[in-house]
């Protein structure tokens, strides 16, 4: 089952309810391209261009562009005998990098107090 991310308060779309300053501020391109990545879940890891299409709320044209571009990027592979599409182990460098730079015991400090 597909299960449509929620990016803000009764809506699947980030940029809605964006004041008009904040939104000539942002590159609603890449809030797109992220709810293409944001599609796939542990329950749904491969998906096809109309099942990203659906979950990210993005027309199929879009989506198919946005795809192209992280594939050529790395960040997500095709799947050609499925016609489906998966993220890459690349998605996890972004990741990494935050936490390398995370201090996990002023994080973990105050949960431990507590206890």
């Amino acid at each position: 089952m597909i299960k449509t991310p929620k990016h803000s308060e009764g809506s699947s779309d980030p940029i809605q309810g964006w004041d008009e300053k904040k939104a000539r501020s942002t590159v609603q391109s890449l809030a797109k391209g992220f709810r293409v990545l944001e599609s796939f879940t542990a329950e749904n890891d491969e998906l096809t261009l109309s099942q990203i299409a659906a979950t990210a709320d993005l027309d199929p044209g879009t989506t198919f562009r946005m795809l192209n571009t992280l594939v050529d990027l790395g960040y997500v592979s095709r799947i050609p005998e499925s016609r489906r599409f998966a993220l890459t182990l690349k998605v996890l460098d972004l990741g990494f990098h935050a936490i390398a730079r995370t201090d996990l015991r002023s994080i973990v400090r105050p949960i431990l107090r507590s206890l």
